[in-house]
């Protein structure tokens, strides 16, 4: 599939091939330089877009040469919803942004803890800590666009541009700092609704 062209939606194969990224191929951990596809101008705009939405600080850091460079290292998905693209359990590999459209996080025995929207990062907290399984799903709640990088390649990046690596790797770490708090928050709600209900259960009468 030459590059540019459409590929398979991310959640079809997610499970079926762990180790991948999720798309159609196999994708190489480099991206080798090749000419700007046809739909370079939109994925630029939708990632200016992500950028300016981000409430990350390390966001404002990004150059449009820094963004340039990170839509070739970006895999662009379609979602529809209903699409389960992370699976809780699963062995994390990639990370991604949500540049348009509501996907919900889903906790098995919880549900929904949360909804994200365009702006967010997905996936940090798995390359945080050390390609840990993930910890809970994601789901699509409408459509939307995704993009996907593998950690494999952006490591690789290391090499090749330092600095934007460098600035990528600040503003996946505040974001996952950052999802941390949040995720203390709803935990905190979450038990505390549960003595409500426990405190709201009637005693049972001693015999």
């Amino acid at each position: 599939e030459e590059h540019g062209e459409k590929t398979q939606q991310l959640p079809k194969l997610i499970s079926a091939q762990p180790d991948l990224v999720p798309v159609s191929v196999v994708v190489p951990d480099v991206i080798p330089d090749v000419p700007k596809d046809k739909d370079f101008p939109k994925k630029l705009a939708m990632l200016r877009r992500f950028f300016k939405k981000s409430s990350v600080e390390a966001a404002s850091d990004f150059t449009d040469q820094n963004l340039e460079d990170l839509v070739n290292l970006m895999d662009i998905h379609e979602v529809h919803p209903g699409d389960m693209i992370i699976q809780q359990g699963e062995e994390a590999t990639w990370f991604g942004m949500v540049l348009a459209g509501e996907l919900d996080v889903v906790i098995n025995g919880i549900g929904v803890v949360a909804t994200m929207k365009s702006g967010r990062l997905l996936g940090e907290l798995g390359f945080l800590g050390g390609n840990i399984g993930r910890t809970a799903s994601v789901q699509t709640k409408t459509v939307g666009v995704v993009a996907a990088i593998p950690y494999r390649r952006f490591l690789a990046l290391q090499d090749a541009s330092h600095e934007l690596f460098m600035k990528f790797m600040l503003l996946v770490a505040e974001a996952g700092i950052s999802n941390l708090f949040e995720g203390e928050k709803r935990l905190k709600s979450t038990i505390e609704n549960l003595q409500k209900q426990i405190s709201a259960q009637p005693t049972s009468a001693p015999t």
